[in-house]
């Protein structure tokens, strides 16, 4: 059985993904009440393509339907986790998709983390897939245990 052929955009981030060279940009998110005071940053996936950084949406589509959402999380939760390591006072949240769910690297991953990471990171669920809800509860609760918030 082939692999499928993936977009350009998204064969570029595979092969940046196996490569390592999966970057975060920051998106500050501000309290409507209080937009002078940062809540936390976003932590968005980017990779550097011929012409400048690739948004997200130009490449993970296609790396869920190939079945490469996992890969692409845990890449993404490793920097955000060193980024939580060297700025002690950053909140970030990071993007998991409901393919990751069931990946027992991802949560090992995050299971490792220090607490004092883990408990000022946020897990987003995405909504490019739907969540089985027995394993969207399940994987809550295994963020909660860690001390991460989920949303």
């Amino acid at each position: 059985m082939t692999e499928p052929t993936l977009p350009p955009a998204a064969a570029l981030a595979a092969e940046a993904l196996a490569a390592g060279r999966l970057r975060l940009a920051l998106q500050p998110v501000r309290p409507a009440a209080r937009p002078d005071r940062l809540a936390f940053e976003e932590a968005l996936a980017r990779i550097d393509g011929p012409e400048g950084p690739l948004a997200a949406a130009l490449f993970v589509p296609a790396l869920e339907a190939a079945g490469r959402a996992p890969a692409l999380d845990r890449a993404a939760l490793g920097a955000a986790l060193a980024l939580l390591a060297r700025r002690p006072t950053a909140r970030l949240s990071v993007n998991l998709s409901a393919a990751t769910l069931a990946d027992g690297g991802w949560f090992a991953l995050l299971e490792a983390a220090p607490p004092r990471l883990a408990r000022r990171l946020i897990v987003e669920l995405t909504e490019t897939r739907p969540a089985e809800p027995r394993r969207a509860l399940a994987a809550r609760a295994r963020i909660a245990a860690t001390g991460a918030a989920f949303a």
